[in-house]
Parts: structure tokens; C-alpha cells; sequence
């Protein structure tokens, strides 16, 4: 994880760097610029709508039965979108409208809320282990997409079929 990071401090810049040069010999210095000024005003006024978007799929949510994860991550991506399209470069600026583009965003949510899912369903098996009381099962419980199934709480009370006379 060090690595990585190391990775993506040290090598992003030097990229941006290497794809600005490359540019600005291409058409120029103060086209250049221009460019980049323009990416940053066009990424803030579609983060501002696919915003706007997402925000509405959150609210309708729970009306349609769609778990709210996927559009909480998707709002999580534009919010990231915005960022990357405001650093100035134009490998970020990519990675950015990539982000904005609805399938894009929506396969990288539902992966994340898959994997996410996971880890949630690992944690919450592992006290007990299999078998125990707080295990499903295999097979057993709600399948990804679908509700879990009702909890039906009742009181039982033992009947005698031959009561004393």
C-alpha cells in the first residue's frame, strides 16, 4: 500500500508533466493553458449535473427498493470526478470524464458495493463461524438485489394432546 502511494505521488506529477510538455510542443504554450482552464470549467458544470442526478436516483431509492449503496458510491465518484477534473493535467482531467460517464461510474459502484458487501458479510460471520445462530448458510438469506426475506416474531406455547382428567 506504501508502494502505491509512493507511486502515485511521485509518478502522477512527473506523467502530467511529461503530457504537458508533449502538448504544448504539439499546439503550444497558451493553448495549452486554455485547454486546461477549460477541462476544470467543463468538469464543474457536469459534476454539477451528474450531481444533481445522483442525488435524485439517492432520494428515490428506498420508493423503488434499490439498496442505497450504489448511488452513495456513485455520488462518492462524481465528488471524485470534481477532483480529479479541477488538478490541473490532463491524465487526471481523463480519469475525471471517465468518471462522469454513467455506465463507468455505475460498474465501478456496484463492483465497490460488491466488494464492500463482502467484507461486510465476512465480518459479520466470523464471531460465530459457520454454523453458528447468526450464519445463513449456503444458500440461505438474501441474494444481492433482493430483499432479505421477513422477520416473523411469535410466542409458542406447548399443548398437552391428551390432558389429564
Amino acid at each position: 500500500m506504501g508502494f502505491l502511494l509512493l507511486i502515485l505521488v511521485i509518478g502522477l506529477p512527473l506523467a502530467e508533466i511529461f503530457v504537458f510538455i508533449q502538448v504544448g510542443e504539439a499546439i503550444g504554450a497558451m493553448p495549452t493553458i486554455a485547454l486546461t482552464v477549460a477541462t476544470a470549467a467543463f468538469g464543474i458544470l457536469c459534476v454539477r449535473w451528474q450531481g444533481l442526478g445522483v442525488l435524485m436516483r439517492l432520494h428515490a431509492a428506498p420508493s423503488t427498493g434499490e439498496p442505497p449503496a450504489v448511488p452513495l458510491l456513485e455520488g462518492a465518484l462524481v465528488a471524485l470526478a470534481g477532483v480529479l477534473l479541477l488538478i490541473p493535467g490532463f491524465l487526471t482531467d481523463a480519469a475525471g470524464l471517465i468518471l462522469l460517464l454513467p455506465p463507468a461510474r455505475n460498474a465501478i459502484a456496484t463492483a465497490l458495493a460488491r466488494r464492500s458487501r463482502g467484507y461486510a458479510m465476512g465480518a459479520r460471520r466470523r464471531p460465530g463461524g459457520p454454523g453458528s445462530p447468526g450464519d445463513p448458510g449456503p444458500g440461505q438469506g438474501a441474494r444481492p438485489g433482493q430483499r432479505p426475506p421477513p422477520v416473523i416474531d411469535a410466542e409458542a406455547r406447548e399443548v398437552d394432546p391428551d390432558p389429564p382428567r
